[in-house]
């Protein structure tokens, strides 16, 4: 199994998830603004979880794309966390409907920190097949201050949710924005790490096969 296969099926999933966020909101039902505005909150939960899940996928489709070898514990690892995404769908479709509601909000940002947690598990087992490309893993917005940053806008979040529900909404907002830009930061940094690669081994734009160890 060659990496693009590998890749190609991650994909895939990602953009049905994606595509299903969409199709759990419902239209208006007048052809007014208010009956807009009153879809605020699943706009809102739709976006926020958009743009998380595309900022993730942009450093998983680089790290994947920088693996020397993938291992079968990155295989579950990748697993696990496409599984956690999988529930995505809901948490959204729920708290779009009841955005002040507790429980709803509490799903959301828990599903969220889970999530968070499997893609961090799927780089460590990237970083125990690769030990000497670690430090480009991290390079390329997985580092420990990016990881703490990322963990502290849910915690904070979670501490706050039984007091003021809407802030699952909001924190997850902020965690897409500064996800996406920390996105664009890092962009120059993936493309200067394919020049290095592509300068020390030649061969490296050549697929790559993968060994389930």
């Amino acid at each position: 199994m060659n990496k693009e296969r590998f890749t190609g099926f991650s994909d895939a999933i990602i953009a049905i998830e994606v595509t299903i966020l969409i199709l759990e909101i419902e239209p208006p039902e007048q052809a007014t603004l208010a009956a807009v505005l009153k879809q605020g909150g699943s706009f809102a939960a739709f976006s926020a979880s958009f743009l998380l899940i595309m900022a993730t996928w942009y450093f998983h489709h680089n790290i994947i794309n920088v693996a020397h070898r993938v291992t079968f514990p990155v295989y579950l690892a990748n697993t696990l966390w496409i599984f956690v995404m999988s529930l995505f769908p809901l948490a959204t479709a729920w708290v779009g409907r009841y955005p002040l509601a507790f429980w709803p909000e509490c799903l959301f940002i828990l599903v969220t920190l889970v999530w968070m947690g499997a893609y961090s598990l799927l780089v460590y087992s990237l970083g125990v097949a690769n030990p000497e490309q670690r430090h480009e893993f991290y390079a390329l917005g997985n580092s420990r201050t990016n990881l703490l940053w990322r963990f502290g806008i849910v915690v904070a979040v979670l501490l706050i949710l039984p007091w003021w529900p809407i802030a699952g909404i909001i924190g997850q907002i902020l965690l897409g924005v500064a996800s996406a830009v920390s996105t664009l930061r890092n962009n120059n940094r993936h493309q200067n790490i394919n020049k290095i690669d592509c300068k020390i081994n030649p061969n490296a734009v050549r697929t790559k096969k993968i060994s389930f160890l």
